[in-house]
């Protein structure tokens, strides 16, 4: 899989931090110290025991700590932020081997630093302070339309949904095939009920969307946010190829680029459709993170139907994902060079774009600082 995470690994090491996995919650339940290699489902359970949250990946299996310093999209950004926003100290080792505790009070350029740009390229994570809650009220649940229906959901989606989106709605779309022959648009239900409310207005939403055309209930029903992520299927590693671009939203072009694919059988073909709105979009001053505005990522996903790999097959594969890429790009709906890093490939990635040339350079200027002689250097972003 094109994917930052194995870039160059026969040129460095991989340390795998598994076995710091720790969950320790603090005496007024506000924040809890969890290990570098604490694992997102790990971290749901735990806190989940004790009544309590904090916002999370989509998948079960992702390390926290890569996830929220890269940014953190998931389930409750809308209501609560991204994972980023929710460090409130780290601990690394440095270069020269020291161990540093940094917050918005211990080098406060680093702990900047770290929150948007901290993946790899500073030290060694081996522990982090985050906020967390009690657990919310949840209604989650999804629904399926088939490819011929998706011009007349999707217009609806891009013209009454996706413009008036409220911030307790944080699921997701996800187009797919996992039969070659019938694409599915996924609709990942998720329903964050604001402190004090109960789930009415979540049941009302839901059922507008399930008016959608076509829209077929998978399942509805409240649960806590452990209990949901631990159940949701998740995909084991694979040789997928990978391209990507951010765009302004669900616009009825970019609709129409997706209605228009998924023609050729010979390729299993992926978009999970992030969407950021909401608390997501609030600036914070004390992290580098850049992309606070509406936007939705879309990663493209594609592998050759027919193993084993070849040659040929994989240019067949790189050729179709360039090709919606082109497309996506040219409705004019695209924040094109605008990269998310966790989930779109460095071919797509244009850091003065990402993150603007002043925070670039302040950026690169810190790594001098920190990590002279580039030991970290197959992080990202590469400065």
């Amino acid at each position: 899989m094109s994917a930052r995470n194995y870039r160059d690994v026969d040129k460095g090491i991989i340390i795998d931090m598994r076995s710091m996995c720790s969950v320790k919650v603090s005496h007024d339940r506000a924040s809890a110290n969890i290990g570098g290699g604490t694992i997102g489902g790990d971290l749901a359970v735990a806190l989940s025991k004790q009544g309590l949250f904090t916002p999370i990946g989509w998948h079960p299996r992702l390390g926290y700590a890569g996830w929220s310093l890269a940014g953190g999209y998931g389930l409750y950004s809308s209501s609560y932020g991204l994972g980023v926003d929710h460090i409130l100290g780290v601990r690394l080792v440095l270069a020269d081997g020291s161990v540093v505790d940094v917050d918005e009070s211990h080098h406060p350029d680093l702990f900047w630093a770290l929150r948007g740009a901290g993946n790899g390229i500073w030290g060694v994570v081996t522990q982090l302070t985050i906020k967390i809650y009690p657990a919310p009220r949840l209604l989650v649940g999804t629904l399926e339309i088939q490819k011929e229906d998706w011009p007349a959901a999707l217009d609806r989606w891009a013209n009454d949904i996706e413009p008036n989106l409220p911030d307790e709605i944080a699921g997701e779309l996800y187009f797919r095939n996992p039969t070659l022959t019938k694409p599915q648009m996924i609709i990942f239900f998720a329903w964050c009920a604001k402190e004090g409310d109960d789930l009415q207005k979540g049941w009302e939403y839901f059922q507008m969307m399930k008016s959608l055309p076509g829209a077929v209930v998978q399942r509805i029903s409240e649960s806590d946010f452990a209990s949901y992520i631990l159940s949701e299927m998740t995909i084991q590693p694979a040789s997928f190829q990978t391209r990507g671009v951010i765009a302004k939203g669900m616009t009825n072009k970019i609709a129409q680029v997706i209605i228009n694919n998924w023609k050729d059988p010979n390729f299993y073909m992926g978009f999970p459709c992030h969407f950021i709105h909401g608390k997501a979009t609030k600036p914070d001053p004390t992290a580098c993170f850049p992309l606070r505005y509406r936007h939705r990522i879309f990663p493209i996903s594609a592998r050759h139907a027919e193993l084993p790999r070849t040659p040929e097959k994989d240019a067949l594969v790189a050729e179709a994902c360039a090709r919606v890429l082109e497309e996506l790009k040219a409705t004019g709906d695209c924040y094109v060079g605008a990269a998310y890093e966790n989930l779109i490939p460095p071919i797509d990635t244009d850091l003065e774009a990402t993150f603007g040339k002043e925070t670039l350079e302040k950026l690169r200027v810190l790594k001098k600082q920190y990590d002279h002689e580039d030991f970290f250097s197959r992080g990202y972003p590469v400065l």
